[in-house]
């Protein structure tokens, strides 16, 4: 096991390239270091000078959670210069982190060690400095809940001077200050009882900047329907610390201020395409939910990404972590892409327990968890080794782990509300474990779900992936229409009062497609394939495509009558790129075409599998009076497959 430094001394470091006392070689330009400088983090803890305060506070710990964990703010606000870091692997668990920074004219570089918290009750973290004047600084920040309401805050530093002469207890006084001073101000600013956006407590006035907003607003006002839109994305823009405006995701900022999500990601992709903002494509990691090489375009995109915050290779899937996020372009708002703490928890919110065991160290921890789904990871094991876990009532009260070693014969673990957890680190070096919720993407605007939106076609129609290059979509719905009697149609009115009749009901649906969440991916002679990411949307656009075709004969003539075929059906598929458009591919879309090719007209066909989904099912029940038939066919080349056939029963519409 190994980390990097520059080419300062350290205890048992040699400038020469010599091993270190502890025997461990570790090469980097000329200096071996051994690897006792991070794993003397208990020795230094022990004898560490300290100080510490308390605070009471008005909100309740779950409420001041997220913005306490937030280290990276917390030290930019309190003036602290920004940090470089750098990854380097271990040979076990994953990599160290290394950050370099400097105060004043001293400069300094650290071990970011994970922080060790249970959310939302506590944390600490130790780093030990490889130079610098410090050699040692730990932080610990406790969250009690006060009888009554409210919260008792515990914070303790600690340090352990490398000289002896400058003045670090000055210094901690100081950060202790300024910590403090920012704890009180954000337990003044949030709102009780409410949901706080990341960027809540941390937005600068928006009094002092009412011109500039006022502004910005007026001139997106033309890109969004509801002129909300436009101000709560000005406001973002220039108020906002740059974290939250180098990476805005539009579903978050719906979230905060009330909005419709896909409105407000429609104003984006109209912002970018009107020269406002900028996007990219991110691909999430499936451990630290970071993104180490966005790119630019979907052309740019890699099958196989590598994370080397936690040393993983991954792949990219379309609906899963392939996210799109906005920033605005220089002349909009300048921003740095810096960062003031190497490893915030606020980093990981999917992450609730963190623990952190020194080599050969036993601890017993109570978790804080609501009930629900989450995983338990052993770092050391890697990410294969999550193993699920429920909490519930009635579970076991406690747990032993014993790092590094697989556990058996168990698929699920089901522990109760507030278990315990004993944890054991047998190995050489210090080891993470972590119980983190399994679903916590749903504010991350997919590709799939963006590329799917008929306003993302319509704008970044050359927006595609590059050729040969196919990714997965683990659950597409897919609607292929027709007319019926389209040839008569041709041959009775002429080929070019047919061809208008038909760039008409391309017109219809596209219009009703689009609002439905859904694209248009192509036409085909006169039918169309669409594609959508959520299977009640797409059946609620088939049955008001069926209602706009019947509205649409009553006003007009036989010489004008539209009999639509429609058919649905969803599973995964894979996007690719077909004739410099974004495409899909495999047996799902098969079978959607052969699901349609059941229609007899002025229906909607839908796959058993489909039509049995409980979001569909509740669509369809507030749909209005329907005829449902099931039946099966044969489908050719796909064997005999449940169907389930939809008309309208006449005289009402669609609801």
């Amino acid at each position: 096991m190994y980390f990097i430094v520059g080419t300062n001394t350290l205890g048992g470091v040699a400038a020469d390239g010599q091993l270190c006392q502890s025997g461990e070689p570790l090469y980097s330009r000329g200096v071996v270091l051994g690897l006792s400088v991070v794993d003397e983090v208990r020795d230094l803890r022990e004898r560490s000078k300290r100080t510490s305060a308390t605070l009471a506070l008005g909100r309740a710990p779950a409420e001041l959670w997220p913005f306490f964990s937030n280290s990276d703010m917390l030290n930019h606000r309190s003036r602290y210069g920004p940090l470089a870091t750098r990854y380097v692997p271990r040979d076990e668990g994953t990599p160290l982190v290394v950050a370099a920074g400097a105060a004043g004219p001293l400069e300094f570089e650290f071990v970011e060690r994970p922080h060790s918290f249970v959310a939302p009750r506590w944390l600490e973290v130790d780093r030990p400095f490889l130079r610098g004047p410090l050699r040692y600084v730990g932080y610990r920040l406790a969250l009690e809940p006060r009888e009554g309401g409210g919260t008792r805050l515990e914070m303790e530093l600690r340090w352990v001077d490398r000289y002896g002469w400058f003045p670090v207890g000055f210094a901690m006084a100081d950060r202790m200050r300024r910590y403090l001073a920012e704890f009180q101000r954000i337990d003044e600013q949030i709102t009780p009882g409410e949901e706080e956006a990341p960027w809540g407590p941390f937005l600068a006035d928006r009094a002092q900047h009412a011109g500039a907003i006022d502004g910005l607003a007026r001139a997106w006002g033309k890109l969004a329907k509801d002129p909300a839109i436009a101000r709560a994305m000005a406001e973002l823009v220039i108020t906002a610390p740059d974290p939250y405006v180098r990476r805005i995701r539009p579903f978050e900022v719906a979230h905060a201020f009330g909005l419709p999500p896909l409105e407000v990601l429609a104003f984006s992709l109209r912002a970018v395409r009107a020269g406002h903002l900028d996007m990219r494509w991110d691909v999430l990691c499936p451990s630290c939910e970071g993104s180490a090489t966005p790119a630019s375009h979907l052309a740019d995109l890699e099958p196989t990404v590598h994370c080397p915050g936690c040393d993983i290779d991954y792949g990219a899937r379309f609906d899963e972590n392939v996210e799109v996020t906005f920033f605005p372009v220089a002349r909009v708002r300048a921003f740095a892409d810096s960062a003031f703490c190497a490893g915030p928890p606020s980093k990981i919110p999917h992450v609730r327990v963190q623990l952190v065991l020194e080599a050969g160290e036993q601890r017993t921890i109570a978790l804080d968890l609501p009930p629900g789904e989450y995983a338990l990871r052993d770092e050391l094991l890697g990410l294969g080794s999550s193993v699920p876990v429920t909490i519930a009532e009635g579970g076991k009260e406690a747990l032993s782990v014993r790092l590094g070693e697989r556990r058996s014969g168990e698929e699920r673990l089901v522990l109760a509300p507030g278990a315990r957890i004993e944890a054991e680190n047998p190995g050489s070096s210090f080891e993470t474990l972590r119980v983190q919720r399994r679903a916590h993407r749903e504010r991350a605007a997919t590709a799939a779900q963006v590329t799917a939106l008929q306003v993302f076609r319509d704008l970044f129609g050359s927006e595609v992936l590059r050729p040969g290059l196919r990714l997965g979509v683990s659950n597409v719905t897919l609607l292929f229409s027709d007319l019926k009697g389209s040839t008569a149609l041709y041959e009775e009115r002429g080929d070019a009062p047919a061809f208008a009749l038909v760039q008409d009901h391309f017109a219809i649906m596209s219009e009703v497609i689009g609002r439905r969440e859904g694209g248009v991916v192509k036409t085909i002679g006169d039918a169309v394939m669409a594609v959508f990411t959520r299977p009640a949307e797409a059946v609620r656009a088939a049955l008001e495509i069926l209602e706009a075709f019947h509205q649409w004969n009553r006003a007009r003539g036989q010489e004008e009558q539209i009999v639509i075929k429609l058919g649905l059906h969803r599973g995964p598929a894979l996007a690719l790129n077909l004739n410099d458009k974004l495409d899909y591919f495999g047996s799902t879309v098969n079978r959607a075409a052969r699901v349609q090719g059941q229609s007899e007209g002025d229906d909607v066909v839908l796959s058993e599998a489909l039509h049995d989904d409980p979001e569909v099912r509740e669509a369809l029940a507030s749909a209005g009076p329907l005829e449902v038939t099931r039946f099966s066919a044969e489908l050719k080349g796909i064997g005999e497959l449940g169907l389930v056939r939809i008309r309208i029963s006449r005289g009402t519409g669609v609801v």
